[in-house]
């Protein structure tokens, strides 16, 4: 019997970061999934000002209705 050739297409394991999970749950220390959005050394050594805040860089991309945008100031 001749063994195929084999399928250059099949890929083994999981990607170190995951886009095929969704994430829609509050984040917890004993969840070990990577969705690629944990800070790096540099955000943890330098955070950002607004960081001491409780603001992240994903708070200033969303669109916010006037009533909440007076409710902020």
């Amino acid at each position: 019997m001749i063994p195929e050739p084999p399928n250059q297409s099949k890929t083994f394991g999981l990607p170190s970061i995951r886009k095929d999970l969704n994430y829609n749950f509050l984040p917890s220390i004993a969840n070990l999934i990577n969705f690629g959005n944990d800070p790096d050394a540099y955000e943890l050594l330098y955070p950002n000002s607004n960081a001491t805040r409780g603001l992240n860089d994903k708070d200033f991309s969303m669109l916010l209705t006037k009533d909440e945008v007076i409710f902020f100031v």
